[in-house]
């Protein structure tokens, strides 16, 4: 499936408030990463305890070890908030994505998209 472009899109039932670029999803559907939108998604409520800036930067980084990935969010304010071991992963490309704060809703995008 291909996402139309200048459209976003909800891409998890429970994360209602979540919404994605198609650039983004379109990434996310070609390297069959859909449970890396739900790792961002889950986080919401620890982000806000930490007080973390309208800007987070969401990394992953594949295979680190064998078929280790790692995961992380930070900030320009709090530096590291999360860092997460995927101890699973055939995904062998980096990526990076912005979850950006408007409000109501978080908008999950590709840098490039900005």
């Amino acid at each position: 499936m291909k996402y139309e472009e200048g459209v976003r899109y909800r891409f998890n039932p429970f994360a209602r408030n979540y919404v994605a670029t198609a650039g983004l999803l379109n990434w996310i559907e070609d390297h069959q990463a859909h449970w890396l939108m739900d790792i961002i998604a889950s986080y919401k409520v620890d982000l806000m305890e930490k007080k973390a800036d309208y800007l987070k930067i969401c990394e992953m980084v594949g295979e680190v070890e064998n078929t280790c990935g790692l995961f992380t969010i930070s900030d320009e304010i709090n530096g590291e908030l999360v860092r997460q071991v995927i101890p699973y992963t055939y995904l062998t490309e980096n990526i990076k994505i912005w979850a950006i704060d408007e409000g109501d809703l978080v908008v999950c995008i590709l840098p490039e998209e900005y």
